[in-house]
């Protein structure tokens, strides 16, 4: 009997004969992720456990015959981490339990195998929000991938990335005992997890962005947020193509506007010039593309803030005449208007997906790149 085989057969006893497979079509199916760069990668065996239990009994058998593990959870990571060639690949998407909503202190424990689309939906109907809305890639994605990938997504220049709100997390350990542990203030069983720091050392930071090489994340709390009731669009195009006046302008604006600003996505010209060429509806005068695009979706709990907000922002950008408003239908009429524009699920997934893959299958932006601001003039010259 061969190991794989072996190994086949234990893991069947643990987790069950319908949650594992050693199938073509089934290997097939888990070869690949969202990106269209990365080649093919079959595993020998795909397992889908349901319990941390489940979990720890996989790493323990693993690593009695010494074979690889990958976790995967939602595959829509951009960077070939949800694939293995040979080995075990753990789906963690049947670890999919919202298991508390704490609406007091603002936290809520999760299955690491959640999507943020489910989690999301959850939360909008409580006024309540993580505040990064999870990886780019779209609401399909899991927890526990943006924690893994230590993402960046919508709301990210206000709260941070995905790690930047995890309380803590529950993790199987690869060692041969399959050890469980919770990290934040859950370390202590008579604790609550509302907080990451001040019962141990930040034991968490190790698992955040490890795509899952120092350990399973089978369970996490985040911190919660009120969601803001306004929130408005505004857009800006730079009259030159001007990298170091681009820093000038993020720096005014975060000194000036930090908490109004939800999101502020730079959007290169030579990105806005190929959206154009890609016009559902071409306008009938062409648009003098001068430089790249400030997009800043602004939030508030009260208009007359959120007004401020505005003005500080336009008058920040229209200082000295560096910049002019801009809207997206002078490339697309097809496109809304920013005072038309209002939030809902489906605005951060399509727009991170313009831009991810603009002109498949010839051109893939595959992964991101974190970068003081200070520094984008340098690393635009750089890629020139």
């Amino acid at each position: 009997m061969s190991k794989i085989t072996k190994v086949y057969k234990e893991i069947e006893i643990a987790v069950g004969t319908e949650y594992i497979s050693d199938k073509d079509f089934m290997k097939a199916a888990y070869s690949r992720n969202v990106d269209p760069a990365f080649p093919d990668r079959w595993a020998d065996i795909i397992v889908r456990p349901e319990t941390t239990e489940e979990v720890s009994d996989i790493v323990k058998i693993a690593n009695k015959y010494k074979i690889p593990i990958v976790p995967r959870g939602g595959g829509a990571d951009l960077v070939g981490g949800a694939t293995i060639e040979g080995g075990i690949l753990i789906d963690l998407t049947r670890m999919n339990k919202i298991i508390e909503i704490n609406e007091k202190d603002f936290y809520c424990e999760v299955e690491c195998g959640v999507t943020w689309g489910a989690l999301l939906s959850e939360l909008y109907k409580k006024d309540l929000t993580t505040g990064v809305l999870g990886p780019g890639s779209g609401f399909s994605a899991t927890i526990g991938g943006g924690l893994s990938n230590s993402t960046a997504g919508f709301g990210s220049t206000k709260y941070g990335l995905v790690p930047n709100i995890c309380l803590g997390v529950e993790v199987v350990l690869p060692n041969p005992q399959g050890t469980i542990i919770w990290t934040g203030a859950a370390a202590n069983k008579y604790s609550k997890p509302f907080c990451r720091y001040g019962v141990a050392p930040d034991f968490t930071g190790l698992f955040m962005g490890d795509a899952g090489t120092m350990g399973i994340k089978t369970k996490c709390s985040l911190r919660l947020f009120p969601n803001s009731p306004y929130k408005i669009q505004k857009n800006y195009i730079l009259k030159k193509d001007d990298y170091n006046k681009v820093f000038e302008l993020m720096y005014e604006l975060q000194k000036e506007v930090k908490d109004g600003i939800h999101d502020l996505y730079i959007n290169p010209r030579v990105v806005v010039q190929l959206l154009a060429s890609q016009a559902k509806i071409r306008p009938p005068k062409r648009a003098r593309l001068s430089g790249p695009v400030f997009m800043f979706i602004l939030e508030a709990f009260d208009e007359r803030i959120l007004d401020v907000y505005i003005e500080q922002v336009n008058r920040i950008m229209t200082k000295d005449n560096v910049a002019r408003p801009f809207e997206w239908t002078e490339i697309d009429l097809d496109l809304k208007l920013a005072k038309d524009w209002k939030f809902d699920f489906k605005f951060p997934y399509s727009y991170f997906n313009k831009f991810i893959s603009l002109a498949p299958p010839k051109i893939s932006c595959t992964t991101c790149h974190k970068i003081p601001i200070s520094s984008i003039a340098d690393k635009k010259e750089l890629n020139s």
